[in-house]
């Protein structure tokens, strides 16, 4: 139950880092269309490019780009006006407080707020991909280009951060599955190793309560363990019974006479126990 909570937490975290790593790179992504943005500026200030010819050379120049195969920038001012829409050429001039999402949301008002406020930032909406009618969950990231007041701006779709969250979670699972099955195999061998030399010491106790067992059986008593020293106990426990019983028997097989003579070496040897197996 802990490893499955744990690995429930370590994906909600890897959601999460997948979300925020995908607004760090789109963040990033601008900061770059800004700098090459400024680069045009500073040819105006040097009187390289009039202003217009500036705008429409940084305009053109991120029209061009894109990246993660069809992903683009776009660039309106802080009065709402499209200024370059690679994807919706027809959009360019056009007011966009009267554009909404399908959620009733006036996205570029929202962020035009946000730019002019923090200056570099991120929101999350609903918009349709190019050619579809129905939203699709988006997060933008945009910034303020101070000098020329405009606003650029690029997005990712959801769906592509839940494609790298499927991928990342297929990985996890197999993953954890294999750690499982790793550890309930150890558990297994572990429990084996365990149970089989037990089971054999409890099975030679029992005959030996019994009267049955056979007094020449040695367990393996070879390992440091705790069960090694119990074997080991057991078969000096054998041992010395087989000591007692040839030492017994030995004496019963001497004459009276003969053991009459003895009495002294052979009690000796019974209570000292030296004879061997």
């Amino acid at each position: 139950a802990s490893t499955l909570m744990t690995e429930g937490l370590s994906l909600s975290n890897l959601h999460r880092e997948i979300r925020d790593g995908e607004i760090v790179k789109a963040t990033h992504l601008v900061e770059v269309a800004h700098d090459l943005m400024a680069f045009y500026h500073q040819k105006e200030l040097n009187g390289e490019l009039t202003g217009e010819q500036a705008r429409q050379q940084a305009l053109a120049a991120l029209a061009a780009v894109r990246y993660s195969g069809n992903e683009y920038y776009w660039v309106n001012d802080m009065n709402n006006i499209m200024i370059m829409h690679p994807l919706a050429p027809q959009t360019v001039g056009t007011d966009l407080t009267t554009m909404r999402n399908t959620e009733g949301v006036n996205v570029i008002s929202e962020m035009v707020q946000l730019a002019r406020s923090k200056g570099t930032a991120s929101f999350e909406y609903s918009w349709p991909k190019p050619g579809e009618e129905d939203g699709s969950a988006k997060i933008a990231a945009f910034k303020h280009f101070k000098p020329w007041d405009y606003m650029i701006g690029t997005g990712i779709y959801v769906d592509a951060m839940q494609a790298k969250f499927r991928a990342a979670l297929i990985s996890s699972v197999i993953l954890s599955a294999v750690v499982i099955l790793a550890m309930f195999l150890l558990l297994f061998i572990i429990g084996r190793s365990i149970s089989q030399p037990l089971d054999k010491i409890v099975n030679a106790m029992r005959d030996v309560a019994s009267g049955e067992a056979d007094l020449t059986r040695r367990l393996d008593d070879d390992a440091k363990d705790e069960l090694s020293q119990i074997a080991y106990y057991f078969n000096r426990f054998n041992r010395k019974h087989i000591s007692l019983a040839y030492c017994n028997r030995l004496t019963n097989m001497q004459p009276r006479s003969l053991r009459e003579q003895w009495p002294a070496k052979l009690n000796v040897c019974c209570l000292q126990r030296r004879w061997v197996y």
